[in-house]
């Protein structure tokens, strides 16, 4: 057994002596926990589960002669845990109703008080053991190593380059350093503390991994990944000082919540998205935005919850917090306790949200006092910069400028007017007048189209619909009822093979898709 592989192997059994101890110690009592709740069957069940796993992780898949003692402590504190499993076994059968202040009372009911001393001499007795062998193994190894230059020609070269996680290379280093001996009583102190600390930090980050994939769901961050970003050079203003609905003094002064609100479609998921990646303020942030088009946990408390504190968990300290929460409209719930649940948690020392909605009546009155932005009333130069980039991007507009230059500004200034603050309405309306452009359309031509085109969005998108041939009416159908009856978000690929049937699905060869495929759901 090479160093890192020891070194790995001691750590687990060093967890699992240590787990064990906490269980048994007397101290480790729960008198008045956060929620009042004593030891209970479902606690046994999960220490029975962390007793199984640890027991799991200290069995080694080879050893030498030279590492038999180390392999036979694994064997002792396996024995320990399945002891222990046993035994919580027999708890839950006899009193799968009862309560407990401790897990040494309820272990008490199945054993006595002497087995129970015993078994905590048994785990300091293999602790001790662990550490003088453990640095005995390693004195032998590192001993050979420098007689030999054969194990580790480039002295701790090689255990940097191999070793799974940085302590096992500094510990090694260390030992050299300071020439431990597992002789010296004062040795062995020092080697043992220095392993019990990074022992506990790697316990740390197991617990910290699994609490994490706990937290994560399906599509946590489907809605972020389907947010556009920002034209170039638009909503810049939202980090200038002085602007109306001052943004960079609300992150500076004591007011703690700020509220975005517009119309659908004016841009707030986008602005919002920029503003978390782009504040000039260190602070933390961390962000959810509601989908009513997504899953369950995409539009409920549970889903802002956990996506909140996943990523906050990542993060060791914090001393600011700054949250983002979008789209509130899409709550599916009372919206009247979501306000006040922002209202309570924005209140909190050291935090601040920024959150984002429709103009609904029932968020107007909760943060009528609070710093905010209309959105559509700040975008104009935004949606008029966006237009003429998009138009200019187009060569046959760029003739037509060059023409009737009045004309063009005039169509910008209309398609800016007439959007009312909306850049959802706008991208439809451009694609409009590119295909216009397309089909050689002059500068009268696209007015006449502009002006055909309903400024209100939901009837811009009666009109679209309205507008669909015939022909596609039976595909439309089936696709709107697949989408309304799914139980979460499509892909394109999964809408074609669902239009295709079930018989072509099925027969489809096997192979990875192509690039082409991920992106458009057009199968080769």
């Amino acid at each position: 057994m090479d160093p890192l592989t020891a070194l790995g192997l001691a750590s687990n059994i060093i967890q699992l002596i240590q787990f064990t101890s906490d269980l048994v110690s007397k101290g480790r009592e729960i008198y008045n926990s956060a929620d009042g709740s004593l030891v209970e069957n479902l606690e046994l069940e999960t220490i029975a589960q962390s007793l199984q796993n640890l027991s799991i992780d200290i069995l080694p898949s080879h050893s030498s002669r030279t590492d038999k003692q180390l392999v036979d402590l694994c064997k002792k504190c396996n024995e320990i845990s399945q002891e222990l499993v046993k035994a919580i076994t027999a708890v839950k059968a006899n009193g799968p109703d009862k309560k407990w202040d401790s897990f040494r009372q309820a272990l008490s009911s199945v054993w006595n008080q002497k087995a129970i001393d015993a078994l905590s001499a048994r785990m300091e007795r293999y602790r001790s053991q662990l550490d003088t062998t453990l640095l005995v193994s390693l004195r032998e190894k590192l001993e050979s190593e420098d007689r030999t230059r054969l194990i580790f020609p480039q002295g701790l070269t090689r255990i940097n380059a191999e070793a799974k996680k940085p302590w096992h290379a500094e510990l090694i280093e260390t030992l050299k350093q300071n020439d431990w001996q597992a002789k010296s009583q004062q040795d062995r102190i020092a080697f043992s503390s220095r392993l019990s600390d990074y022992s506990k930090d790697d316990r740390e980050q197991l617990c910290k991994a699994h609490i994490l994939e706990q937290l994560v769901f399906g599509d946590m961050g489907d809605r972020y990944k389907r947010i556009e970003e920002a034209h170039q050079r638009t909503f810049n203003w939202i980090f200038q000082e002085g602007r109306d609905g001052d943004f960079v003094k609300w992150l500076s002064n004591d007011e703690d919540l700020y509220w975005i609100t517009g119309k659908p479609g004016s841009g707030k998921s986008t602005l919002h998205n920029l503003m978390r990646w782009s504040g000039s303020k260190p602070l933390v942030t961390a962000g959810f935005f509601f989908w009513n088009s997504g899953t369950v946990m995409q539009m409920s408390k549970m889903g802002l919850l956990q996506a909140l504190l996943h990523d906050l968990f990542i993060i060791r300290r914090v001393s600011e917090l700054l949250l983002f929460i979008d789209g509130l409209d899409e709550f599916d719930g009372d919206c009247t306790k979501l306000a006040s649940f922002v209202l309570e948690h924005s209140a909190r020392p050291n935090v601040k949200i920024c959150a984002a909605s429709r103009p609904w009546l029932v968020f107007e009155v909760a943060f009528k006092q609070r710093p905010s932005l209309k959105l559509e009333d700040l975008t104009a130069s935004d949606i008029m910069l966006f237009v003429g980039e998009r138009l200019r991007g187009h060569s046959m507009f760029n003739h037509l400028e060059s023409i009737q230059p009045q004309e063009a500004k005039n169509l910008i200034a209309e398609v800016t007017g007439k959007a009312s603050g909306v850049f959802l309405w706008v991208r439809l309306v451009i694609s409009s007048l590119l295909e216009g452009l397309r089909d050689g359309d002059n500068m009268k031509d696209l007015q006449k189209r502009l002006y055909s085109l309903p400024g209100d969005l939901e009837e811009l998108f009666s009109k679209i619909l309205n507008q669909l041939s015939s022909s596609y009416f039976e595909q439309a159908s089936k696709l709107f009822q697949l989408v309304r009856a799914a139980g979460e978000t499509l892909s394109l690929l999964s809408l074609s093979f669902a239009v295709d049937g079930l018989d072509e699905a099925i027969d489809a060869e096997v192979e990875p898709l192509s690039s082409l495929e991920k992106n458009t759901g057009q199968k080769g």
